[in-house]
């Protein structure tokens, strides 16, 4: 039995596109390591994240690192038995070994598998970190969440909505603009390529300035919003998509003497660090979930063959909430 990988065979520098460093590769099926498993994967994960992490950690000719959902199809190790659904950091693969230590049972009675890796995951629980305890909106505030259509961005504006802020957010196109408002209950949208200039959309959606800026782009678009910021605001930076790709990136002295113009606070979000706390905020999430209260969507496109054609759209804000692939299809 032959199984399938995505390999990173070049860097993706300045120049090459991400899809063009991928390949796709028959590899074989991995034995069961002693006291390991082997997980034949479902679901694999494509987050922005791992673009920066392929120009300088990822192994060249390796299997890209990332959170996979899978059931275990070999076991070596009486904790888990073939059959049992999991998730954990695995691989871009069809099959992969892993240390059982390093693996996170998937319980049915917490939703659908997929949320292991989306909401109930690191996008829900970035998302939760940044808005809730960096970002602390409340009642008659205005939040402004930029990549506000992306996994963690949606999840991000719904929460500050629940704490009664206004939140608007930035997305690419009219399409994920009437999502926010229409499906995840954004107070408005504004688009960062639209109509309208971008400053005057977003001035004319924040009369009273920003309380709160989650960021998930940079670039310009952080740049738009520094300038709306109320006195007192705090600026969390999520992401930087607009700079994964080795282009876009602005460290101009103006944006962080806006900052000080508006006495605001400005919190970097390493979401890693609160990697501890997943099954508690993860609790938190599906609890909202379950109860109507957060909404999330999930762009699945099937099979592990078109995953490098899929990230790549992905970081070109080609899908609406958290781009998985599902191996089989």
């Amino acid at each position: 039995m032959r199984g399938r990988a995505v390999v990173l065979r070049e860097r993706p520098l300045p120049g090459r596109t991400v899809a063009e460093c991928l390949e796709v590769v028959d590899c074989a099926v991995p034995d069961c390591p002693p006291g390991g498993v082997v997980i034949a994967t479902e679901l694999l994960s494509c987050d922005p994240y791992q673009r920066l992490r392929m120009v300088d950690t990822y192994d060249l000719g390796a299997a890209v690192p990332a959170r996979a959902v899978g059931r275990v199809v070999a076991s070596r190790d009486s904790r888990l038995q073939v059959g049992d659904r999991v998730w954990g950091v695995l691989s871009w693969a069809t099959h992969v070994a892993a240390d059982p230590a390093s693996l996170h049972p998937v319980d049915p009675a917490d939703g659908p598998a997929s949320h292991a890796i989306t909401v109930r995951g690191m996008p829900g629980l970035t998302a939760y970190v940044g808005m809730v305890e960096l970002g602390r909106p409340a009642a008659g505030q205005t939040v402004v969440v930029s990549g506000a259509a992306r996994a963690v961005g949606s999840i991000a504006g719904q929460l500050a909505a629940l704490a009664g802020a206004c939140v608007v957010g930035i997305v690419g196109s009219a399409t994920k603009a009437r999502l926010l408002v229409d499906d995840l209950g954004f107070h408005a949208a504004v688009r960062h390529d639209g109509p309208v200039p971008l400053d005057e959309a977003l001035a004319a959606a924040t009369p009273g300035g920003i309380d709160v800026a989650f960021e998930n782009v940079g670039g310009r678009v952080l740049d738009a919003s520094l300038r709306r910021l109320a006195s007192g605001a705090r600026v969390v930076l999520c992401g930087m998509v607009a700079g994964y790709d080795g282009t876009g990136r602005d460290a101009r002295v103006e944006q962080l003497m806006r900052l000080c113009g508006a006495g605001a606070t400005m919190h970097g979000l390493n979401a890693p660090a609160h990697a501890h706390r997943l099954d508690e905020i993860g609790a938190r999430l599906g609890g909202l979930v379950r109860d109507g209260r957060l909404r999330f969507h999930e762009d699945v496109v099937d099979g592990i063959d078109r995953l490098p054609a899929a990230y790549a759209e992905m970081l070109a804000g080609g899908s609406v909430g958290k781009r998985l692939v599902r191996v089989a299809g």
